[in-house]
């Protein structure tokens, strides 16, 4: 994590290939006063404040704080945006939108500004502090400006849902396998809760998504798999357990089915690959 205040500066401030992070990153950028502006390749995204933007850091990208900006900026790896995360309801929601660039504006929500200003000015003052559990608090700050940036594209995402039944049936389910998907629930018992028959589930889910109910739970299963043998020290058994496995030799057969390759295989490679040739990708998060 690095994390950068701006205070209206006589000269522009760039956040380019100098301030990037090993492996997978994300930008989050605040402008309170001023302008900016983000280019990657020959496309360039003007940002006016006040704003909040998130965007998955990519290999050339480069922002620009025009003179007399005001604001502060954040580099996030994936372990801090996993622990960020975390698993609650509403996380799967939030590591669909990781995945997005995100502009947020916030002329008409001062509340909001200021919960964003006081997070990103707390994440800012932990990680030059050199007292134990900083990296705790500034997880815990992520996790806040995660939850802001998530109520506001929810907001247009029930609108949608709204003149939709099948998509709000849907977007149930999804929570549920969230809540349930390390419990190995069947497919019968989602079906169940959801007041719906096994053919009818999945009726929905191929319409909205073009997945079957099954491959949504696997894959989810698989997301988290991923996610803990990549970024956590847990051995292969404890992770099994973690996620509703029997055994580790079931786990590493379900493992095995889909990704095509065993889970001691993929930490070896992580742990092997250089910094700028991870294999784990911002896709990571998506699911289903």
């Amino acid at each position: 994590m690095r994390a950068g205040i701006h205070r209206g500066a006589l000269r522009s401030h760039v956040i380019g290939r100098a301030e990037r992070l090993s492996g997978t990153s994300w930008l989050s950028l605040l402008i309170e006063k001023g302008d900016a502006e983000i280019r990657l390749r020959d496309v360039v995204t003007a940002i006016r404040a006040p704003a909040i933007v998130w965007w998955p850091w990519e290999q050339g990208a480069m922002a620009q704080l025009s003179p007399g900006a005001v604001g502060a900026h954040l580099l996030i790896g994936s372990t801090a945006l996993f622990n960020a995360i975390g698993h609650k309801p509403e996380s799967e929601d939030i590591r669909a939108m990781v995945n997005r660039r995100v502009t947020m504006p916030l002329s008409d929500d001062p509340e909001v500004l200021a919960t964003f200003r006081g997070c990103f000015d707390a994440i800012h003052r932990e990680s030059l502090d050199d007292r134990g559990a900083a990296g705790t608090l500034i997880e815990a700050y992520l996790h806040i400006v995660l939850i802001e940036l998530w109520r506001s594209q929810r907001r247009s995402a029930e609108e949608i849902s709204a003149n939709s039944p099948s998509q709000r049936v849907f977007d149930q389910f999804r929570a549920m396998v969230e809540q349930h998907y390390r419990e190995r629930w069947t497919v019968e018992r989602y079906a169940a809760s959801l007041g719906l028959s096994r053919d009818r589930l999945g009726d929905i889910c191929m319409r909205v998504r073009g997945r079957t109910p099954k491959t949504i739970i696997d894959r989810r299963s698989e997301v988290e798999a991923r996610l803990l043998l990549t970024n956590s020290t847990n051995s292969i058994e404890q992770i099994a357990g973690m996620l509703g496995f029997q055994s580790a030799a079931q786990f590493n057969r379900f493992f095995r089915r889909m990704t095509g390759t065993p889970p001691g295989r993929l930490r070896r490679a992580v742990s092997l690959s250089s910094a700028d040739t991870q294999p784990e990708s911002v896709a990571l998060y998506e699911w289903p």
